[in-house]
């Protein structure tokens, strides 16, 4: 008799194919009136996700669907019941899918880490994906972050739009190979907002210049100490002194070299 009432609660309430789905696969482990808990509360979403809960996790399903409910509230439910667990569910992915709903998932499937650039940066972090490309900006960023420059890449990115990303394509292997570290210098940013009258020639060389604008601080000593042990461990004295690798190098080391023995 209770089964009777709560199928026509459901109908009244267009969710009969539904709890009939719910009905064939769940309501074995669950009573009728915890089904209509969740419908009264979170409506179609809710008996939804519950459905795919319960295929999944049997008679322990309510524990699970009663969890997320708990720590990511209707928009945790939104998403599990249109996706399911196709993504982990966390705070980051959830409040990306709730945004930007079937792209914001794309991107998460697809590069699993863009949850935590969408943490970190928000929405520019998605415009930006959206403007060059989400294979081409998880690129940079992922390079970068390992330098712990992926903040400053988005900016440049976020101010100085396809000048950065041009000027990105152009030198992206000279920036990886020098850790980034011209990205905070001026220099940089002057050649992006010159791009195509002053364009600089390459990186090396704007590093070079860099050098006697940082020279003076104990920062521009740390960095040049820094740049000469990785350039001799990446590459060793032989290739650096044989010709082996972009003489630009050699005038970086020679000038932080230099500066060194002045101390």
């Amino acid at each position: 008799m209770k089964k009777i009432i709560i199928i026509c609660f459901f109908i009244s309430l267009g969710f009969a194919g539904i709890y009939d789905s719910l009905a064939k696969n769940s309501l074995k482990f669950f009573k009728p009136s915890i089904i209509e808990d969740i419908g009264n509360k979170y409506g179609e979403d809710g008996i939804k996700a519950f459905e795919k809960l319960s295929l999944k996790y049997k008679d322990t399903a309510l524990d699970k669907f009663n969890l997320i409910s708990k720590e990511f509230g209707t928009d945790g439910i939104k998403v599990l019941s249109k996706y399911g667990e196709d993504v982990a569910l966390n705070k980051n992915t959830i409040g990306m899918i709730s945004k930007y709903e079937d792209k914001g998932f794309y991107m998460i499937k697809q590069y699993p880490s863009s949850s935590l650039y969408y943490e970190k940066f928000g929405d520019k972090f998605m415009i930006n994906a959206d403007k060059y490309g989400n294979q081409r900006v998880m690129k940079y960023l992922d390079d970068s972050s390992k330098f712990g420059q992926d903040g400053k890449v988005l900016d440049l990115l976020d101010r100085f739009g396809n000048k950065a990303n041009m000027f990105f394509q152009e030198n992206w292997g000279k920036l990886t190979t020098i850790g980034f570290v011209t990205l905070n210098s001026d220099e940089i940013i002057n050649s992006i907002e010159n791009f195509g009258k002053e364009s600089i020639k390459t990186v090396g060389e704007t590093t070079a210049k860099s050098v006697d604008s940082i020279a003076n601080s104990n920062l521009g000593l740390l960095i040049g100490l820094a740049l000469i042990i990785f350039v001799f461990l990446k590459f060793g004295w032989d290739k650096v002194f044989n010709k082996k690798i972009d003489w630009n190098f050699q005038s970086i080391l020679i000038k932080y070299y230099s500066y060194y023995k002045s101390f």
